[in-house]
């Protein structure tokens, strides 16, 4: 009896032995499942910079890089916070065809050269503000990474960075959208490349210390604002090598506002700006010289300068083919000179609104023109300013006095234009037509 009593409790002690141990091994696995333990597939060395990532069909789709990590007894990089992981090395996730998306943690300062190389199906990346540098074709032959957001759900989404005085757009890129790079504070040039067709509104706005923009020509839309509040942006270049903003030639833009900080324009900027339909020119910029060349698309002309016609002028030996009335050329040959010049007009030209003073022959000849915007603050038109505008149909201006005509050199036909038809702008182009040749002038009572 004795025997068998002490069988029962080695049984009995061998089923509690056996109870705990699958406990525990069924402990060890819930800590498993319940990502206690979780085993990371980088290697990474002693700075925190992954050296490489370990790949397989498991862990490569979404891709998020962890903040920290640790080491368990055995060496094995788990999950913790005993380390930051500060840098992506160069080529460290690069060739990886089952990469759909990374995120990238705010501990991450610097992204070495390829790190993403050939990513044939990356789609979704974020750049953070800790960012402080990014290698060379970080993001080389990834095509489908191609837009560049803030608030965006796909594409490489970009925090405002106070860092990076530079940044690389990647080749698949053809989207910049709204605010992009906006705030990006330290930024002083950037270069957007051939493949961008689209630039959203606030795309680099406040930007302050922008001072070197290069704009591929297969731009077709350009947003609102664009360049708002980016101070150092002062002129618009025909030289890549220039400070300001420079476009290649023929762009497919069919609207252009100059940027505000622009006070100046080059000569030759618009030149075979062929898709070009309205153009505003704020009223700052009004020292302007021959800025348009086959320019027959342009409908409508905001400008500030005082002498439009003087801004399609071409040198004596130009020559141009005049094709379907797309062009017409006034010829003008001041009082004062010998020479005879001539300036190429669109003739898709209708509608041009002034933004300051009214010269002599400001719009002298240009039949195509049909509707004039003057502001109220002017108190003379010049010398035969409307002379031979056939094409007039409206002229609006907003006076409170009679205004005077006469000839400047003959005083055989002058008179008086009230106020009412002043304020008419059928009116006033009829009374314009009638009484503005070549040496006529009006002024305010």
């Amino acid at each position: 009896m004795k025997k068998i009593a002490i069988s029962i409790c080695v049984l009995f002690l061998f089923l509690a032995l056996g109870l705990t141990a699958c406990n525990a091994d069924s402990n060890n696995q819930n800590d498993i499942d319940n990502n206690k333990i979780v085993y990371l597939p980088y290697e990474i060395d002693n700075t925190g910079c992954i050296q490489r990532f370990y790949a397989n069909e498991s862990n490569s789709v979404n891709v998020v890089i962890p903040a920290t990590y640790s080491m368990d007894e055995n060496g094995k990089l788990i999950s913790g916070t005993a380390y930051e992981v500060k840098t992506i090395g160069a080529h460290c996730f690069a060739n990886n065809n089952l990469i759909e998306s990374i995120y990238i943690p705010n501990t991450i300062t610097a992204i070495e050269e390829r790190a993403f190389y050939n990513c044939a199906n990356l789609t979704t990346v974020n750049i953070t503000k800790d960012v402080k540098s990014i290698g060379e074709s970080v993001f080389e032959s990834c095509p489908k990474l191609n837009t560049i957001t803030k608030s965006g759900k796909s594409g490489l989404i970009i925090e405002e960075n106070d860092n990076l005085t530079s940044f690389t757009i990647p080749d698949s890129i053809i989207k910049l959208e709204d605010d992009s790079f906006a705030n990006w504070t330290n930024l002083s040039s950037i270069s957007i490349d051939t493949n961008i067709e689209y630039i959203g509104n606030n795309a680099f706005a406040h930007c302050n210390n922008l001072s070197r923009v290069s704009i591929s020509s297969s731009l077709n839309y350009l947003g609102n604002n664009a360049f708002a509040d980016c101070e150092k942006l002062t002129s618009l270049t025909t030289s890549i090598n220039n400070n300001g903003i420079y476009f290649a030639p023929n762009p497919s833009l069919r609207n252009f506002v100059v940027p505000l900080s622009v006070t100046s324009i080059q000569n030759e900027f618009f030149y075979g700006w062929k898709q070009l339909e309205e153009l505003n020119i704020h009223e700052s910029v009004t020292s302007l010289g021959t800025i348009f060349k086959d320019n027959e698309s342009l409908t409508k002309l905001t400008c500030g300068s005082n002498n439009i016609l003087s801004l399609f002028y071409h040198h004596p030996d130009y020559e141009t083919k005049i094709e379907s009335e797309k062009m017409y050329v006034v010829s003008h040959k001041p009082y004062s000179d010998f020479n005879t010049y001539n300036y190429y007009i669109p003739n898709t030209l209708t509608e041009i609104h002034l933004l300051g003073a009214v010269d002599s022959h400001c719009l002298y000849n240009m039949k195509s023109v049909k509707k004039v915007y003057i502001p109220s603050t002017v108190s003379n038109f010049g010398s035969g300013a409307f002379a031979g505008c056939s094409g007039l149909k409206n002229v609006y201006f907003s006076t409170d006095s009679d205004w005077k005509y006469e000839m400047s050199h003959y005083t055989s036909d002058y008179g008086t234009i009230s106020k009412a038809d002043m304020n008419n702008s059928t009116q006033l182009a009829n009374k314009l037509k009638a009484h503005n040749g070549y040496y006529y002038r009006w002024y305010k009572l």
